[in-house]
């Protein structure tokens, strides 16, 4: 039985009025309307109107022109000018063009200054108006809008940790955090080569899972990364890494996001916590609270800055207040 916290679910059961068509999410972002907008893992976009009550469904194609591209859609991002953007697993890069309800489409070529490969993980804009582009296999591209040109970064050519990206972030100084397979990597502004951060070592402020699968910039301006081995922030005083929730059950850590009240919401392989980053105490919450699984999706969450908090995972979305959820705040008795 499952106790009623708070949790909202969003699946594939048309007994709701809002349903997904296909449950396995694992990417959202809202418009600038307030719509939600939910990749699937098997592809395509379900977009939830909340205003006027349409659910729309975007199909995934062969890499048809104007089409949403193939594979899983693993990013979705909304720049300042509320265009929306797509990172899909085979697809490239995809704008929607909401005027003629298409989408427009970088792919990989032979021609100079295409985007390196199609298998896009996530999207970030700096203060140009630019974007950065994480790929899985030839690193991150910077995509120069007006010139309409992919410059590449790789290991080979500017010292990327790994070739293999799964997140990427820029900070409040404009510097681009790039979370590869193989460590982490950081380009200061302006600069054309990564300073590189591998786990171990003999210094205390380590990390410890040398796969970054998730980053976050806090209120407060600081880099979070989710690791194979737990979660951490950097710390610029020492230039190194300190350790939270050193005492979750699960240290796979697919996603990170904080609410209004400076909590973080930390999705991952074994459930969802919110934590106290200074106090490192935490609540835990399992599919027995009402959560869609125990397992998220990478980077499959969403904060707005408004009511509700998103994570998702293979058989849904959940959608909550975290004002409003009821804690089981009495320890059990052993």
């Amino acid at each position: 039985s499952y106790l009623d916290r708070g949790f909202q679910l969003f699946n594939e059961s048309d007994r709701f009025y809002w349903h997904l068509t296909n449950q396995n999410i694992s990417s959202i972002c809202e418009d600038a309307e307030g719509n939600l907008w939910m990749g699937g893992f098997n592809g395509g976009i379900n977009i939830f109107e909340w205003q006027t009550g349409r659910m729309i469904r975007h199909t995934a194609s062969d890499n048809v022109p104007n089409r949403l591209g193939r594979g899983s859609v693993l990013a979705i991002y909304r720049d300042r000018n509320n265009e929306m953007w797509i990172g899909t697993h085979s697809g490239g890069l995809q704008r929607y063009d909401k005027e003629n309800n298409r989408f427009v489409s970088w792919r990989e070529s032979d021609s100079p200054g295409s985007i390196s490969m199609n298998d896009v993980r996530a999207i970030a804009e700096d203060e140009l108006g630019n974007l950065w582009v994480a790929t899985h296999g030839r690193g991150v591209n910077y995509f120069d809008r007006e010139r309409d040109y992919f410059n590449h970064y790789d290991n080979k050519n500017s010292h990327l940790g790994s070739d293999w990206v799964n997140d990427l972030l820029i900070d409040t100084d404009g510097r681009l955090w790039v979370g590869t397979a193989y460590g982490l990597s950081v380009l200061e502004k302006g600069e054309k080569v990564f300073k590189n951060y591998f786990a171990g070592g003999e210094d205390e402020h380590v990390f410890l899972g040398n796969q970054i699968l998730s980053l976050f910039l806090d209120s407060r301006g600081r880099v979070w990364l989710g690791t194979n081995f737990g979660l951490y922030y950097h710390e610029p005083r020492v230039d190194g890494f300190v350790r939270r929730g050193a005492r979750f059950e699960n240290q796979y850590i697919s996603s990170i996001e904080e609410d209004l009240n400076g909590q973080l919401w930390i999705s991952t392989h074994g459930g969802l916590y919110q934590l106290d980053p200074d106090s490192d105490t935490f609540f835990f919450f399992d599919e027995v609270d009402g959560l869609q699984g125990n397992a998220f999706n990478l980077n499959a969450s969403y904060f707005s800055g408004g009511e509700a908090l998103f994570f998702a995972g293979s058989k849904g979305v959940n959608a909550f207040n975290p004002d409003k959820l009821h804690y089981n705040l009495h320890p059990p008795q052993l």
